[in-house]
């Protein structure tokens, strides 16, 4: 059997808060910046924290007008991820999910098209193979790296 080492990068929307979310293969997590449903925001500064790979949100889904879509960028260590697939997980108030996929241009830019009352989860992941012996001695092939973004859209 062989073990992929897992690491993530996430913004997580918790009942109308958007929060930048680290999580290692530890478990360990940590909270870089939150986006509140009333607009306030705590963001240390610059949206962008250079994580392993990241979604930015361009815009705030709880106070900005969604009508052309939500602007997103991915990055990986801060760096545009250009020509990427981004998978779009769209549910509604009655649990159906509707999955499609996106590209990101050459800065890393991708819009959503987006509804209200919608639920959201963006995702992006890197497979790699690892080539530190050690790890293979301990039976760790493949790091992933994973970007996520959910949040709501409201009516």
């Amino acid at each position: 059997m062989r073990k992929v080492l897992l690491t993530t990068t996430a913004l997580v929307a918790f009942g109308g808060v958007l929060a930048a979310l680290a999580l290692d293969i530890s478990g360990n997590y940590s909270f870089d910046y939150v986006i509140n449903d009333n607009g306030t925001a705590n963001t240390g500064g610059n949206n962008n924290t250079n994580m392993a790979i990241e979604f930015t949100a361009l815009k705030n889904p709880y106070t900005d007008d969604m009508t052309a879509g939500m602007p997103v960028t991915l990055t990986k260590l801060g760096d545009p991820i250009a020509n990427a697939q981004i998978e779009v997980f769209e549910r509604g108030a009655d649990g159906t999910v509707n999955i499609f996929k996106l590209t990101s241009d050459e800065m890393g830019h991708a819009v959503v098209p987006v509804r209200k009352g919608q639920d959201y989860l963006l995702d992006h992941v890197i497979l790699t193979e690892v080539k530190d012996q050690t790890d293979h001695a301990n039976g760790v092939y493949w790091q992933s790296d994973w970007a996520a973004l959910t949040f709501s859209v409201p009516e």
